[in-house]
Formats: structure tokens, sequence, C-alpha cells
């Protein structure tokens, strides 16, 4: 005799409900009408794991599908008695946003028999579908690049007198993490190009002010915001992925020949990073670590001006230079894990005689809070600011907002100073 199926599996395929251990095993054999025998039974063959107390994302570019979870005799009889009316309810009773979804439903009535009620007619609800194509969240991408290409400076609060003395020394730049494309609690990619705008304004002033002869521009990474990092993103972003690397080669472009102006020597130094990794899905890296859009734009600007442009090795994802007598090592700073394990990284680096190896300085992106620490003997470790409009995230989990901006400073023989936030 063929062995029945598992009752309890059955009713988890009929309904999309996974019966799992975040219940007790009595309230599930009440709510499917079996004894709490069967059900611990279902739990020895039914490959059982907690579910999570608050549902994950659905992931932008899946397909996903949701069932109701009442069973009544009262339910409509046939798919015909239900219209679209019912089924949009039941998409937000769900937490979606019905708008964003293409999807398709379907009324499901089977028998169920028990021993306590008999046989009874069940019913449910499915609901499936797949997110629609993301379009631009009404940021005006053409305005943006006119407004880029017309921008007014105003004022350098150039020093008509230099400070000779100073003239060996170099003012290190960190343009990190614009993340542009990205909205959050302090704006979008409008308010993000206004504060690097303010910024590079700010570092004429600053270098003017010390005398130095060189400029130092570092994209230490995420210089857009890019897709299929977190599902938010293809609902929350401002711009499309072309558009996001368009705006940040304009932006930056800009900022380079505003500083050219005052006769500085530059240097554009890009590393790669996790935001601006080129992706094929959902957390799916595309290619080596040089497939990176910031990567793209250093090349870009190689390409398009006479600007010294510093980039790794192939394969590799840090890289050192030299300016002002001074070891400068970049790396994006998401290989640490954790602001707290760059040291414990950059000695691993050291070790294996790596790029930043003998660097007298190592600068970061990624984390978004300026830090200084010193590591080993007379090496430091300097973690830039962001210029992105701040993470809600990080504020309703550490009740914390990191100041935006560029963090700047000058260096000169190994040593640092003038650190400040502009």
């Amino acid at each position: 005799m063929a062995k029945s199926e598992c009752v309890t599996c059955v009713w988890q395929k009929l309904t999309g409900i996974t019966v799992d251990d975040s219940r007790s095993k009595m309230d599930w054999a009440e709510q499917i009408e079996v004894s709490e025998a069967s059900i611990r039974r279902h739990f020895k063959h039914g490959n059982v794991k907690r579910t999570l107390d608050v549902e994950p994302e659905i992931p932008a570019n899946a397909r996903w599908e949701v069932s109701s979870d009442e069973f009544t005799g009262d339910s409509p009889a046939s798919l015909l008695e239900l219209d679209i009316d019912d089924v949009e309810s039941f998409i937000m009773g769900k937490g979606l946003n019905p708008a964003e979804w293409d999807y398709q439903w379907r009324f499901s009535e089977w028998e169920q028999s028990s021993k306590l009620h008999g046989t009874r007619t069940l019913h449910a609800v499915k609901v499936w579908g797949k997110r629609k194509k993301s379009e631009d969240a009404g940021f005006d991408i053409d305005a943006a690049i006119a407004e880029i290409d017309g921008y007014e400076w105003g004022r350098s609060n150039k020093h008509e007198i230099y400070d000779r003395n100073h003239a060996d020394s170099s003012q290190v730049v960190l343009a990190n993490d614009f993340q542009l494309g990205k909205v959050d609690w302090n704006g979008g990619s409008k308010e993000t190009l206004d504060q690097v705008f303010e910024s590079f304004k700010n570092v004429r002033a600053e270098a003017t002010r010390n005398g130095v002869d060189e400029i130092v521009i570092i994209d230490g990474g995420d210089i857009i915001e890019n897709f299929y990092n977190t599902p938010s993103q293809r609902q929350t972003n401002d711009l499309s992925l072309p558009k996001q690397v368009l705006l940040a080669y304009k932006v930056m472009i800009k900022g380079l020949r505003y500083l050219a102006d005052e006769g500085f020597v530059l240097k554009y130094v890009a590393v790669p990073s996790n935001h601006s990794r080129d992706r094929l899905g959902m957390q799916a890296a595309s290619g080596d670590v040089h497939d990176d859009w910031g990567i793209v734009i250093a090349k870009l600007i190689e390409a398009s001006t006479d600007i010294e442009v510093i980039v790794p090795e192939d394969y590799f994802d840090s890289v050192a230079f030299i300016t002002a007598n001074t070891g400068i090592g970049v790396v994006h700073g998401h290989q640490a894990g954790s602001a707290d394990k760059i040291g414990t990284w950059w000695q691993g680096q050291s070790h294996g005689e790596m790029p930043v190896a003998h660097a007298d300085i190592l600068v970061t992106g990624h984390f978004h809070s300026m830090r200084v620490q010193q590591s080993g003997n007379k090496k430091w470790i300097i973690v830039g600011s962001a210029s992105d409009r701040g993470s809600s995230w990080f504020t309703n989990n550490r009740g914390e907002r990191s100041i935006s901006g560029m963090t700047t400073f000058v260096v000169r023989d190994g040593a640092w100073s003038d650190l400040r936030i502009v």
C-alpha cells in the first residue's frame, strides 16, 4: 500500500505557509485541525526551520507569491467572485504596494477531513507577481547636467600671498561615498550635488590657505549608489544606473577643473568598492574587482584630461602612492568588515607585501563617519566622511548621524595636519 502524504505537508503546499517552530505544536494543530501528534511527526521529516520574526524584504528582481492564512467555509466559492479591489486589498494587507507590481491571483478550494470536524470545504487566495521595471523617481538628469556645466562657484577666498614654506606639502581630499542615485532622510541626488559643490569650493580655499602646490582627490569608493546591493534600491533610488555613472563623471570633472583653474597640480586616485561594483543580480558581482564603475569613471577622467590618475594594478583592490614625501595607501574599507578591524586588515597586508604595506597613512571610505587612529609605529588610519545624505538605517539602529562632506588634511614628510571635514 502506498504511504499517504503528510496532511501538514499538503496543507503547506496548498497555503504557502511554512509550519515551523515559531509557534507551538498545539497552536499549529488547532489551526490545521489535526492532532498534535501529527504535527510532531511532521517536524521529524519536514526539515523545519525557524522563520524570522520580521519577514525579509522581497528581492527587487525576484518573483514572489503570498497566500491568505485564513480558511473558512464562508470564502467566495469561485474565482469569478473575486475582483481587482479584493486582490489589491489583500496585497496591501501583506505590506506591499500594488502599484509597484505586475501580479496575478488564483482562488483555491479543497476538501479536508478531520476527526473533529469531519469533511470541510476550505478556501485560499494566492497572489504572485514581479516588481515592475523601475523608472527614474522624478530626478531631472538633464537639468542636473546643465546645472553642473553652468555652475558658478562664487568667491574662492583666495589668499593673494602663498606661504611658500609649505610648497612641498599636499592637500589630500577624501571624496568618498557620494552614492549618487541614493535617496534618504536628508535628500537625494540633487542635495548630494549641492554638498559636493560646496566641498570642492572649500577644498580650494583650504589648499590656498595652506599654500600647497598639489591636491590629491581620492575617490575612496561608492561614488554611485548602484543597484543589487540591497533590495530597497530598486524603489528608493532616484536615478537609473547609466545616469548615476554619467552624473558622477560630470560632477567630478567639474570639481577637478575648478581646482585646476587655480594652478594646482592634481592627482586623482580611485579604488574599487562594494556599491560601485558591477553586478549581475542581488549581491552577485561580475568579473574581477576592477569591474567597478568608480574605476570606469577614473579611466574616463584619465582619457579626457591631463590629470595623473592612479588606480590599483589589475586584480588588486588597494593602491599606494607618494605625495609630499608621504606614502598614502587607499582601500575602500569593506574588506575589513568594520572600522575597528582596519588595523588588523592592514597588518595582514603588510605581512603579505600587498600594495599598502609600506604606506605611512592608510585612508578608507565605506564607514561614513570620520575616524583617526594610530596603527603600529608612526602609521595612521584615517576613515573619511561621506558626501551622501545620510543613512536612516544607521541612524535608526545607532541613534547617530554622521557629518556629510569631504575629509581633507595636509601631508608632508610622512605626517599629517589640518584635518577637517569640508
